[in-house]
């Protein structure tokens, strides 16, 4: 995700061709935190991401498929879901109701250090309801065509 950009992927005669892209910029660190109800630490090489999937894999998941600049971490590296990982990922997401999530880890996000918001959650619920709409309607349109996710966290 540049700094939170998740593409969707095809098969055919060009498997990598990107048919969607879309970029959630500063929330992705909180919607992790959020959606794991884990601090987000990604500091031991190429460690799987804190949280069960399908949780952990909305942001944080899947296989590294790109390492850039000698970066040893999740972040700043490609990262893969699989179609079935994607139909996970939107069944979830589907299922999930954004308010009751931040209504119960809204301390959470105040008590970790959450790398996208410069100050406490309650100035930045309205980006983070917006990004996760975002994220929600891209990756239904995702699995509904059957598609994989590269995402870019940079």
């Amino acid at each position: 995700m540049t700094s939170g950009t998740p593409t969707t992927t095809t098969t055919g005669p060009d498997p990598l061709r990107t048919v969607e892209s879309t970029c959630i910029t500063r929330t992705w660190d909180a919607i992790h935190v959020l959606l794991t109800g884990c601090e987000n630490v990604d500091t031991v090489d190429f460690a799987p991401p804190i949280g069960e999937p399908p949780t952990s894999d909305v942001i944080m998941g899947g296989l590294i498929i790109g390492r850039r600049g000698g970066h040893r971490r999740r972040t700043n590296n490609l990262l893969l879901l699989t179609p079935d990982e994607v139909r996970a990922v939107d069944r979830f997401l589907q299922d999930l109701d954004l308010d009751a999530v931040i209504r119960e880890r809204r301390d959470l996000l105040d008590d970790v250090y959450v790398y996208s918001f410069y100050s406490t959650i309650q100035s930045e619920v309205g980006s983070l309801a917006s990004d996760f709409a975002i994220l929600r309607g891209f990756y239904a349109r995702a699995a509904e065509a059957g598609h994989a996710v590269i995402k870019d966290i940079s």
